[in-house]
């Protein structure tokens, strides 16, 4: 091969070479892609919720002069129905299971803990609606034994990125901190929601974050 003939075509290969120099390697790209959308990072959603969760809290608190008198605001709670959730409205009955984590009481800075359930109706019911269903009556029971009763209603819903939290409130009408006025609030990841709304059979089980808060 003649030395014009070999640059011209190192010069041709060059060219063709040149769209793909520095290019991300794909199999990794893939294998990112594959991590963020199959959810392999759970820590980092659930300190985002709890974040949105507790500003949430902060705020339903700011309109009170006295502040909190208690605050939970790392709690679990999960919900299951039967039957399933779908698109069609239809009569369910929904069980619920909060527990609460550690809380603070403001004035005398002791941590407590808190666990609540329920069964309760739930008529008309859609997988859409299902975040927003609320037992009529939610007793909490305390480490220490005393109980508070709780008639909480559904509030409004916001969604932030992938997180939707959903608040409630109403007052303490037994109980420990009887005359108080409690707000809840449930943070799900948006895109599980979804998805499990999508899946075949309904939705039977959805659980988030929870956070409490007593004024």
């Amino acid at each position: 091969m003649l030395p014009r003939e070999r640059s011209t075509r190192i010069q041709c290969v060059a060219r063709r070479a040149a769209p793909f120099i520095g290019a991300p390697d794909v199999r990794q790209e893939r294998s990112t892609m594959k991590t963020s959308s199959m959810g392999y990072s759970p820590s980092l959603r659930s300190r985002g919720a709890g974040m949105l969760v507790a500003f949430v809290l902060a705020g339903s608190t700011a309109a009170h002069a006295g502040g909190s008198l208690l605050a939970c605001p790392m709690g679990m709670g999960q919900m299951s129905f039967t039957p399933a959730l779908t698109g069609t409205p239809q009569d369910a009955s929904a069980a619920t299971v909060i527990h609460y984590g550690t809380c603070w009481a403001r004035r005398s800075m002791v941590r407590i803990s808190a666990t609540a359930s329920s069964v309760d109706p739930f008529l008309g019911a859609t997988c859409g609606t299902a975040s927003t269903h609320v037992p009529q009556q939610l007793t909490l029971t305390w480490d220490n034994g005393e109980t508070s009763l709780l008639t909480l209603v559904y509030e409004g819903t916001e969604t932030r990125g992938t997180t939707t939290v959903v608040t409630f409130r109403g007052p303490v009408v037994e109980g420990r901190f009887k005359g108080t006025l409690a707000t809840q609030a449930w943070a799900y990841s948006t895109p599980d929601m979804l998805s499990s709304c999508l899946a075949v059979g309904g939705l039977a089980r959805t659980s988030a974050l929870v956070g409490l808060s007593i004024d």
